[in-house]
């Protein structure tokens, strides 16, 4: 069976964005326009891959908030 760690490796400072887990699945919200990365560790038990997700949340006056991710 695989197993999934998720965590935000960088936020801005005064963020108190944490990661919600459900198992493969994983979900943030964003409270402060900045830059976020987002790490994810899959293991099966022998062999780890680690993925991470740049996030840019960009605040837009009078819109709602530009997100996006690389």
């Amino acid at each position: 069976p695989l197993t999934y760690r998720w965590s935000l490796e960088t936020k801005p400072e005064n963020s108190t964005a944490v990661v919600n887990n459900a198992d493969n699945r994983a979900s943030i919200t964003f409270d402060e326009a900045g830059n976020y990365v987002l790490k994810c560790i899959v293991s099966d038990g022998k062999v780890e891959l680690v993925v991470a997700a740049f996030i840019k949340v960009s605040a837009v006056q009078n819109s709602a908030p530009i997100i996006s991710a690389s």
